[in-house]
């Protein structure tokens, strides 16, 4: 059975339409998906904002009565180091989330730019074969 020429160009304006329009728009769009989930399973931009404090919420109360300097000293430190114990915990939590998904839009990006050049990939490879 041959395909009449009309049906091939139909054929031929659908595939190129296919291939170069709605097959690249698919991978922005998944990458872009996978990027707003890592950045949501992450919670990066709440780590960011809830950075410096403590570390769950372990916190020292100062001494109500007094000036007892040894006391507020200890609570001032114990603090202080929930605190650097969060920055540290959730900079760095952070940081690794932000570098997963930079790791899925480089794969995206390759993947989108794979998808283009497969075409010229295959014919390099019928021309020097």
């Amino acid at each position: 059975m041959l395909i009449s020429s009309e049906l091939f160009g139909k054929l031929i304006v659908l595939f190129v339409k296919w291939y170069v329009a709605e097959v690249p728009l698919a991978i922005i769009q998944g990458t872009r998906s996978y990027a707003g989930a890592l950045m949501r399973m992450f919670s990066v931009t709440f780590l960011l904002k809830t950075s410096i404090r403590p570390w769950k919420n372990m916190r020292q109360t100062y001494p109500d009565t007094g000036i007892q300097i040894k006391k507020i000293l200890e609570a001032w430190s114990a603090n202080m180091v929930a605190r650097g114990v969060g920055v540290v915990i959730r900079l760095s939590t952070a940081g690794f989330g932000l570098l997963v998904t930079m790791g899925a839009v480089i794969i995206g990006v390759g993947m989108f730019l794979l998808w283009l050049g497969a075409p010229l990939w295959a014919l390099l490879i019928l021309i020097f074969l």
